[in-house]
């Protein structure tokens, strides 16, 4: 094989048996989730970390060395600072965390790397070098103010944590617990502040080691974020407005030549592999009429997708394809916003549903009419449940 037409078959589907039996399956589901437009184009190279698909040093850059610190510790994920910049807690508390996340906290440790010449002990208890893992956790003033806490901690165990996965940890379970027990953040978050916050006030200001300053000054900031955030939700019930109806997003394409128009409802069910032997579809599309006479107009399948949207895309066009003919006027519902605007902005579409927007531009051309618009799940709830029946299924 030199081509990549030699994995397709002579009606420009792939060629599934070959694929399997050639490839590794990680990289036959990535095959096999690529969509083979309709017509023929010229391949073409584009760098999919950047919205313009054009490589740059600089995003190359970025690349790597994003790549490197995910590979270094796990909690520098996107994900994880994305709901950690919403929590409710003052900007500084926060930015406090990301520093213990990257170990730029100006330790004795810290310092002395960067050419600071100070002493190394610890100014809490003097006994020992003062890096994060014995200020927060190993100093025994720390591991008495933990234990005598509200929440009864005792943080020199496990011993083979490091500070940074020993915080993390616990935050991201306080993070589960936000809805019910907002407390625990508060609480966990508000004594590393205070240790930190005393031993500063000991160096700057000459106070005295003191284990009980250190636990009221941890309540006195809880019980502060907790009275700002009891404020914020009160303000923001007394201050409710109406919810303003937003314009639907719609896509249209061509006129309407006469009042009668069909309906029909889309969706996918997409679920990422979690490495189970034998898990070879990911993903399953539906589409049905909102007109019981018109039931040849609804149907499922299973098929690759590498995202929710490209998936979406392919329900879209399969339901364009597989409507009667005589259906001059077609109005398809769609739950996926992503999806309508793709269709609305062609050029900024995510790389791998270009082919398939363009196909959908094809298949509307053959029809007087056809209008994409986005709506809420309930409204295609019977094209969902006839997807997530035929992914389970395989």
């Amino acid at each position: 094989m030199e081509k990549v037409s030699d994995l397709m078959t002579s009606d420009r589907r792939w060629n599934a048996n070959l694929i399997w039996s050639t490839f590794e399956e990680n990289i036959a589901r990535d095959i096999l989730s690529v969509h083979i437009p309709i017509q023929e184009c010229e391949d073409e190279f584009t760098w999919i970390p950047k919205k313009t698909r054009e490589f740059s040093f600089k995003s190359g850059y970025w690349m790597a060395a994003n790549q490197k610190k995910e590979t270094i510790w796990r909690p520098t994920s996107k994900s994880f600072w994305k709901m950690w910049w919403k929590v409710s807690l003052p900007p500084k508390v926060k930015m406090f965390i990301w520093k213990i996340s990257h170990n730029i906290i100006p330790t004795r440790e810290n310092l002395g790397k960067r050419g600071i010449c100070l002493s190394s002990l610890c100014n809490l208890c003097n006994k020992a070098p003062e890096d994060m893992n014995h200020l927060f956790r190993f100093c025994e003033i720390s591991q008495r103010v933990w234990a005598s806490s509200p929440l009864g901690i005792n943080s020199a165990k496990p011993q083979f944590l490091s500070c940074r996965d020993w915080v993390f940890n616990f935050i991201q379970y306080c993070m589960t617990q936000l809805e019910s027990n907002p407390k625990l953040m508060h609480n966990f978050v508000a004594t590393l502040w205070a240790i930190w916050l005393h031993r500063n006030n000991i160096i700057f200001r000459g106070v005295s080691v003191n284990p009980k300053n250190i636990l009221e000054l941890a309540q006195l900031h809880a019980a502060k974020w907790e009275e700002i955030q009891s404020w914020k939700k009160k303000s923001q019930d007394s201050n409710q407005n109406p919810k303003i109806t937003a314009l639907p997003v719609i896509w249209k394409s061509g006129n309407a030549t006469t009042y009668s128009f069909e309906s029909v409802c889309v969706d996918a069910a997409w679920k990422e592999r979690k490495g189970k032997q034998g898990e070879n579809w990911r993903a399953a599309i539906a589409w049905t009429t909102e007109n019981a006479n018109l039931q040849h107009i609804q149907g499922s399948k299973r098929i690759f997708a590498l995202t929710p949207t490209q998936a979406e895309g392919i329900a879209v066009l399969e339901a364009l394809k597989l409507a009667h003919t005589d259906i001059k006027n077609l109005v398809i519902k769609t739950d996926s916003l992503q999806l309508v605007k793709a269709l609305k902005n062609p050029v900024n579409a995510e790389e791998e549903l270009k082919h398939i927007v363009k196909d959908i531009f094809l298949e509307a051309r053959k029809r007087d009419y056809v209008v994409c618009i986005k709506v809420d799940r309930i409204m295609v709830n019977k094209a969902h449940m006839l997807a997530s029946y035929c992914r389970k299924q395989g």
